[in-house]
Order: structure tokens, then sequence, then C-alpha cells
């Protein structure tokens, strides 16, 4: 299959990135080569970004060209170590991943049948994400104007820049690279929760219990193939909610670098992505705690995080002056306490929807744990980012002059499907992990 070739080229280049950042230690355990894959789509499309920026338009020659002279680069930095050390494919770490493979052969199974009857997503897809994938390609000169006209022009561009990113690897510009991407990236978070769980826990039947669970879930499968960035932030948040724990376990330059280089990808997805990069940021200050002396690993973090914002920074606010699409805030909503109330019923009544699988459970589950067992580092750190990122919308919801209702039935299900495989992976440590 011809779309699977831009897979392999952003695997093979976030495998070499990450060889070249961890140049002692490049493998703990499998979970780092979801790391890599996950780093090299960020950069893969942040070179179609960067070409057309430069270039002034789409060159698919260019965007080869530069594809290969940054893997040359990155081999040649690496020396031409191996990339994968025989740590990551021995016999133990081989086995996960043959156990994982029915339960990832099931989700193949009905994430095809699904996409089979919605080849070109849902609306956002067909006239947001795609559109512009579409424009850049076919504008020519005048690719700029999607910025000043489009919908949310202002929103980060990941996504299409992946899908241009496709096309050009494919050969082709067709309708299936982007329904095939949202299938691979659906696949992709499942086993980045399914291998978050077993590196917190450490039991397999746990971690194949967790990813079965967000496979049996309809809303979460059916919102994955959607084409929506929305499952590019659910896997990136579970990703780079583990490079927190790791870090706060093992700190290291190496372990910062990639932590600030995921984070500046997560910023690259969309809105709700940099508001997830500023928390984490902030809880990294807790992370570092115990040795703020060593300010040469606060120097390479931030720097690695630079390098990918800078793109986002570009985008947003000096290049293109197009209106933001962000909806006024009333102050004055905030004493309106039957907003307050509206919005937790509503959520609610949402949550209890049977295609939602029984999400529910999470925070009625989490609640009983913080009675009978105590908040470790980990599950500290997954709370907080939670409760911040949760609180931080709520307020938006109470404040927007929009029409309410309409404003929730149109982004409240992407907020939780975001913020649902995190969950999962909390509940199953708090459940699960040997204390």
């Amino acid at each position: 299959m011809s779309e699977l070739i831009p897979f392999i080229v952003a695997l093979m280049m976030g495998l070499i990135i990450y060889r070249l950042i961890h140049r002692q230690y490049p493998w703990h355990e499998p979970l780092d080569v979801l790391v890599s894959l996950w780093l090299g789509t960020g950069v893969c499309s942040l070179i179609v970004f960067y070409s057309i920026l430069f270039l002034g338009g789409f060159n698919p020659f260019v965007i080869q060209l530069s594809v290969c002279a940054v893997i040359l680069l990155l081999c040649f930095s690496c020396r031409l170590r191996p990339l994968l050390p025989t740590r990551l494919i021995n016999t133990g770490s081989l086995g996960v991943w043959i156990k994982l493979m029915p339960l990832m052969l099931l989700a193949v199974i009905l994430l095809s049948g699904l996409s089979y009857y919605n080849l070109f997503g849902d609306w956002d897809a067909w006239s947001f994400w795609n559109f512009r994938a579409r424009f850049l390609v076919e504008a020519g000169q005048y690719w700029q104007d999607i910025y000043a006209y489009g919908i949310q022009a202002k929103h980060p561009w990941l996504l299409p820049h992946w899908t241009v990113f496709g096309w050009v690897m494919t050969g082709a510009q067709s309708a299936e690279f982007p329904c095939f991407s949202a299938q691979v990236f659906t696949l992709m978070t499942i086993a980045s929760v399914f291998f978050a769980v077993l590196s917190l826990v450490g039991q397999l039947s746990v971690a194949l219990l967790a990813a079965l669970w967000l496979v049996s879930i309809p809303y979460f499968m059916i919102h994955g193939i959607s084409q929506y960035a929305d499952i590019l932030m659910a896997g990136l948040i579970v990703i780079n909610m583990m490079l927190l724990v790791r870090l706060k376990a093992q700190p290291s330059s190496a372990q910062a670098i990639t932590l600030g280089m995921m984070l500046g990808i997560m910023c690259f997805t969309k809105d709700e992505g940099m508001v997830s990069a500023v928390i984490m940021v902030f809880l990294i200050g807790h992370v570092l705690t115990g040795w703020h002396r060593k300010g040469h690993f606060y120097k390479p973090f931030v720097l690695s995080l630079l390098v990918i914002v800078v793109g986002v920074l570009l985008q947003k606010y000096w290049m293109w002056p197009a209106p933001q699409g962000v909806n006024a805030i009333s102050w004055g909503h905030f004493f309106d306490y039957q907003r307050w109330y509206f919005i937790l019923a509503y959520f609610l009544k949402v949550y209890t929807h049977y295609l939602y699988g029984g999400i529910i459970l999470i925070p009625i589950l989490l609640a009983l744990t913080a009675v009978s067992r105590r908040w470790d580092a980990a599950s500290g750190l997954m709370v907080r980012f939670l409760l911040v990122f949760i609180s931080v919308f709520y307020l938006l919801y109470v404040l927007v002059r929009q029409d309410l209702e309409w404003r929730l039935w149109t982004t409240s299900y992407r907020l939780t499907f975001q913020l649902l495989p995190l969950g999962i992976v909390l509940l199953f440590y708090r459940l699960f992990a040997k204390r």
C-alpha cells in the first residue's frame, strides 16, 4: 500500500532524531518507538510548512529533496550508528508487540468498516482540514489566501501539512490517504494507551484490558476516523504525559529535549494543544524540583520547544493577520450560576449516552480510588493536568458570548475525545499499580 510510505518515512525520521538525542541510552522500552513515530510525523509536517513558506508555494520535488536531505544529515550526525539497538528488538519486547497484534487486528477491522461508510470524513474534514491541504497544493501563487479567508485560519496546521506530505510521498492527491491516516492515528493512539499502561503498571493483561476498553467505545472509534485533528491530540496528550512522568523518574537532558520537541508538535496540532503544552510546562516546574540548580537541563528543554513553536508563532501571530475566529467572552457570565449548572448537566447527559461506552465510570472510580489510595507522583501529574485542562475550558464555556448550547454541541465531544485515552491510562494505573 502506497499510503504506508509516508508513515515509514516519518518513522525513519523519528527514529534517527530519537537516536541522535539519546546517544547513550537509545531506547528504554517499546513506547519509545511510538514516540519516534509521533515525532517523525510532526517533523515531516513542519518540513512541508517551511518549504511552502520559504518557496512561496507548493513544490513536491523540493519537499522530497528536503526530507532526503534531513534524513541524510541526521544519519551523518548519528555517525551511522545502528538505529535499532538489540534491546529494542529482543525476545521480550517482540513478544509484547506480538501479543498486541490480535487487538490491533480487531481495531483495523472495525476502523476499516467504519471508514467504508465515511471515506471523506465528517464536516470539519472536507470543509476545513482536507480543504486546507487541497488549497495549498492547487492554489499556486495564491496559496496565502487560505490563511486570510479560510475558516479559523490561525488554527495550527499540522494535519493539513501532513496530508500534503502524504500526497507528495504517494505521488497522488487522493481521498484515500486522509482516510488511511485517520485509521493509523487511531491505531497509534490505541497503542499509546497500551504501552503507557504497560509501562506504568507492568502487567500485560491490564494493558490489553485498557486498550480493549478504548477500542470498545463506539464514540472513540467513530470520531477517530472522522479525519479531525482531535485524534492527534488524543495520542499526543498520552505520549507527552508519559514523557513527563519519565522525566520525573529519570531526569536527563535527553529526556528534556524529547519532551520539549513533542510539546512543540502538540502546539502545532490544535489550539487545545497549546493550552495542553502550557499546562505541562507549568507541571515541569514540579517535576524538576530538587535539581533546579542544574540549569543545563532547562536550556535544552526550552531550546527544543522553541525550535518547533517558532513555526506556530509565525503562522498565528505574524505572517498572516487573519481574523482569529475566537468567540468573544463576557465576564458578566461568570456570575450566572445557571450557566455553570447547564454545562455540568450537559456533560453528564452526554457521558451517560450508550455510544460513550460507560466513560462516566472513569471520574466515579477515580473519586473512589482517591479515598482508598494515596496519589503518587505519576498519578498526581496526570490528575493535575486533567483538572486544569477541564477547568480552563469549563471557564471558557461559562464566559463565551456565543449560544452556549450550540457551543457545547459542537465542541464538547471533541474535548472529551482528546482527554479520554489519558483518563483510561490514569484509571487503570490507579486501580492496578502495585503500591
